[in-house]
């Protein structure tokens, strides 16, 4: 079982981001902030990846992804084509 721990500040910070996401209507941004915040408050990828509706690997991607480029990817996801 994989186990994170975010600082309050990471997650005051994916709160945030999941606000902004959800006002202007961007749900790529919005799911990779709630499954982030999720997985900063101890649910199984498992569960997140089925409550959000992706894979598993999914929730791994961007919890990797996360890891190595942290909040601005998360901030700059609107910019993406999906």
């Amino acid at each position: 079982m994989l186990i994170l721990s975010f600082s309050k500040s990471v997650l005051e910070k994916l709160r945030a981001n999941l606000t902004a996401a959800g006002k202007s209507g961007n749900i790529q941004m919005y799911r990779i902030s709630l499954a982030l915040l999720w997985l900063g408050e101890g649910k199984s990828i498992p569960d997140i990846a089925k409550d959000i509706g992706v894979t598993v690997k999914t929730v791994f991607n961007w919890m990797k992804t996360f890891m190595y480029k942290g909040m601005d990817w998360v901030k700059g996801i609107h910019y993406k084509v999906w």
